[in-house]
């Protein structure tokens, strides 16, 4: 059996905990100022959409959308939009 798809609550739970789980530019004071977009699953387990949205402050330009009904694999739980 192959680990990592949607719903392996094993796999998510060791993504979590690891030592990479978090990105090392997260608490940088880098900003861009070019156009951006940025588009989450509001039912993403793996990175959730809140964090994503804090990190917007590294983006002025930046547009942030939130998908209802779709997680992590959002292009594959909504392909239509």
């Amino acid at each position: 059996m192959q680990s990592g798809g949607p719903g392996d609550e094993k796999f998510q739970e060791e993504l979590r905990g690891g030592p990479d789980f978090a990105l090392p530019d997260e608490d940088a004071d880098i900003v861009f100022g070019g156009p951006v977009t940025v588009i989450t699953g509001r039912q993403d387990g793996i990175v959730g959409y809140a964090d994503q949205f804090r990190s917007m402050r590294h983006y002025p330009q930046g547009a942030f959308t939130v998908v209802d009904a779709a997680g992590h694999y959002l292009p594959f739980e909504q392909p239509a939009l």
